[in-house]
This record gives C-alpha cells, structure tokens and sequence, in this order.
C-alpha cells in the first residue's frame, strides 16, 4: 500500500475520532472515548494526515502523468507529421495521377490525330488509285478505240485498195469520179474547172452515163452549170479502144466533144489519169479548142 494512502486513511480515522470523540469500534480496532483536547489534536492531526495523503497522492499522479503526457503529446506530434505526409502524399499522389491523367488524353489525342491522319492518308491514296484506276481504264478504252479505228481504217484502206485495185485491173465495169481541168493549148492557161463522172459500160462499149459539172468556166461553149452527156464510148473516132474515152455533151452543131486519149493507172495512189482534148463543131469540122485533164478515182 502506498505511503499517501495509509497517511489518508489514518488521517481519516483521527479525524473521524476527534468528530465523534472516540468510543467506535472499527472491525477490529476500538477507539477509546477522548476529551476534548484530544478529540482537537486527533482531528488536527487527522486533517493534516489527509492533506499530506492527499498532496503525496497528487505529486504522484503528477509524475506517472508527466511522461504519459511526454509521450502522448510526441506521439500526437508524430501522427500530425504522418497526417501532414499522408496529405503531401495523397496531394503528391493526386498531382501525379493529374499529371498521368493529362497525358494520358495528350496521348489518346495524339493517337486519334495519327489515326485521322492516317485515314486522310489511305482515303487519298485511294482516291489517287481510283483515279489512276480511271485513267488507266480510259487510256485502255481510248487504246481499244484508237485501234478499232485503226483497225477499222486498215480494213477500209484493204476493202478500197482491193476495190481500187479491182477497178483499175477492169475500168469500164466501174463507174469514176474526179476533178478536171481545160487549159489553153497555148499559154496552159486554165479555163474551165469541174467535175466529170461516167459510169461502167452497158453494152458494147456504151458507157452508161457521163455527166460533167463546170465550176467555173471562160468557155463561152461551156458555161457553169451541170452538162448531161448525150453519148458516151470507150473509143476515139468511131473505133473501139481501152485506151480512149469520147463524151459528146448536147445535139447542136457546135455541141463540144470531150476525149480522154490517155489513160494511165496509178496503182499506187489509186487513180486513173485522164489526159485529152476538147473538141468544138465548127463549119461541120471539130477543131480542139483546149487541153483537158482528169484524176478520177472508182466509185
């Protein structure tokens, strides 16, 4: 038992005698009746006993309670530094996940930015191969049509120098078409300019038409217009020939005569050269007035 607490007790007990002036009996111990004097003095006493237990009792609390508070108020001081960098921490920790979280969308735009662009890339590559596709697809058709026309071409070119060829190995079994021209047999002045077309034989050595179109004529005898043959041979004079051409034009006296008494065949070009004269009926003679030329080609 501590020192405070039997000086408390005892100083209960005197204190308790001299109030009641003694004649108690406590378990064991039995208190004499006092006078007044001693009843004083025990509770004198008594008081001072209680209040030296009690003084000796706080000095005690005191010193157990110091250093619990020592270390209570350390430990107060140590949670509020951890508090402090639990906080730090936590707001460190937020910061950064901030941070993270910002580049992170940074990140994600960059990505989404690539990955525009990188659609705008491959949506303009093939938009360039469609139009390459295109292009290329309308080269090949105009290839496909430049050689349809050219196959085209060579085929007629074939059909018409088979038929040229056909028709300059027979001429009067076609009928021919051509520019000619009627020069002064003097100065080559030209003085009649048209277009003269006869058709194949008929029978015998009857040429079955012949007509003769004047452009522009300084002929008083042939004047513009279009002159239908009245008869028209394979022949010169009356005699039958491959080598001449006679076309009468009209009934009159002084009806013109056209002869073409040289023919001559370029195969290469496919034509057939006329070269002749043009006879007037003058006084009952036919006199040549001019020098005539053709380049006829079959029809």
């Amino acid at each position: 038992m501590q020192t405070h607490t039997i000086l408390i007790a005892l100083g209960a007990v005197l204190l308790l005698a001299g109030v009641m002036g003694g004649g108690l009996t406590l378990k064991e111990m039995k208190l004499p009746t006092l006078d007044k004097f001693s009843r004083a003095l025990a509770g004198f006493v008594g008081a001072v006993f209680i209040g030296a237990g009690i003084y000796l009792e706080r000095d005690n609390r005191a010193a157990v309670d110091e250093p619990q508070a020592g270390i209570s108020q350390q430990e107060r001081m140590r949670r509020e530094e951890e508090s402090r960098a639990a906080a730090e921490h936590q707001k460190t920790q937020a910061l950064r996940q901030a941070e993270i979280e910002r580049q992170r969308r940074e990140e994600a735009a960059r990505i989404a930015e690539l990955e525009r662009q990188r659609k705008e890339r491959e949506l303009e590559a093939e938009r360039l191969r469609q139009q390459a596709a295109a292009a290329k697809a309308a080269a090949e058709r105009r290839r496909q049509e430049e050689d349809r026309l050219a196959q085209a071409k060579r085929e007629k070119d074939r059909q018409e120098a088979d038929f040229t060829r056909r028709a300059l190995a027979a001429p009067k079994s076609n009928a021919w078409l051509g520019a000619f021209r009627i020069y002064d047999p003097k100065t080559s002045r030209e003085l009649v300019r048209g277009e003269v077309s006869f058709g194949p034989t008929t029978h015998a050595e009857n040429i079955a038409y012949a007509r003769l179109r004047i452009d522009d004529s300084k002929l008083r005898q042939l004047p513009a217009g279009q002159l239908e043959a009245t008869k028209a041979v394979w022949g010169f004079m009356g005699g039958s020939t491959d080598s001449a051409i006679s076309i009468v034009f009209g009934n009159a006296a002084d009806m013109p005569i056209l002869v073409f008494n040289k023919l001559t065949k370029d195969s290469a070009n496919g034509y057939l050269e006329l070269r002749g004269v043009l006879f007037l009926t003058q006084g009952g003679k036919n006199e040549v007035v001019a020098h005539t030329s053709a380049s006829c080609r079959a029809r």
